[in-house]
């Protein structure tokens, strides 16, 4: 259930980092959300990223894009008391290529109702 439910949240979140690198002037720099500790773990589990702890209070998943000379990769942080851990998306590296991201994150997108549906 929860990878249904972070699915909307995953689309939202490839659909701005691909917006990103696409040399597009316009939008904003950064986006913040503020969610329950439920929702942050729906979107940990959909991009089977999640550590199996609870999630503490204030925490939160930072997604940087970062561009340097050979591309745009995407870097996930995990921060929880003031310490952050690298979180790696399976089948990619710590800084993992935008094109690589958004193709690992496909199968995970719900883009739609229609498409939640057919998933449950």
């Amino acid at each position: 259930m929860a990878k249904l439910r972070g699915g909307f949240i995953v689309n939202d979140f490839v659909g701005r980092i691909y917006n990103a690198t696409q040399n597009q002037t316009e939008g904003p720099k950064m986006v913040l959300y503020s969610s329950h500790d439920g929702t942050l773990l729906s979107l940990m589990y959909a991009m089977d990223i999640a550590t199996g702890q609870a999630i503490p209070y204030a925490a939160c998943v930072i997604f940087e894009v970062i561009q340097n000379e050979t591309g745009y990769y995407v870097q996930i942080k995990y921060r929880t008391n003031g310490t952050d851990q690298i979180l790696i998306v399976n089948g990619c590296a710590a800084l993992c290529p935008v094109k690589s991201f958004i193709e690992l994150m496909d199968d995970k997108l719900i883009t739609s109702q229609h498409k939640l549906e057919k998933k449950c």
